[in-house]
């Protein structure tokens, strides 16, 4: 089994220090969290297409991986799609096979709806997607 930790809630650390955590702690490697979260901006970003193959490059060499990359917002928001579009692309360049969902919403009807069109789109994608529970 590959252990890995979740940078959600960690400040003040950028990804050359999450990276150099895991890596001293003999863990495999680093859930991401938040797209919009301090360590996806700039233009060092992991996130950073232009960067993508280099970051992959450079995990691969320290023996670490990316499992998983969770979104803040709830799945079955109006606003969600954009998160997920944008997570989406960030997943394929970086070869993350994960995306992480959850929702606060009770309504069946609506979080199936939601899940729905979230398949549709990584239908042709290597992308899994995990709803927490």
């Amino acid at each position: 089994m590959k252990l890995s930790f979740s940078i959600q809630n960690w400040k003040n650390l950028g990804w050359d220090e999450f990276c150099a955590a895991a890596e001293s702690t003999h863990l495999h490697g680093v859930e991401l969290y938040d797209i919009q979260g301090e360590v996806f901006q700039g233009k060092m970003s992991p996130a950073n297409p232009q960067h993508s193959a280099s970051v992959r490059r450079k995990l691969q060499s320290r023996g670490l991986g990316i499992p998983c990359l969770s979104l803040v917002q709830d799945f079955a928001s109006d606003a969600f799609l954009s998160e997920f579009s944008e997570a989406l692309e960030v997943a394929v360049n970086l070869g993350i096979p994960c995306l992480g969902l959850h929702t606060d919403n009770e309504s069946l009807e609506q979080c199936a709806a939601a899940l729905g069109t979230l398949l549709s789109i990584v239908d042709e994608s290597p992308v899994t997607i995990l709803v927490e529970s």
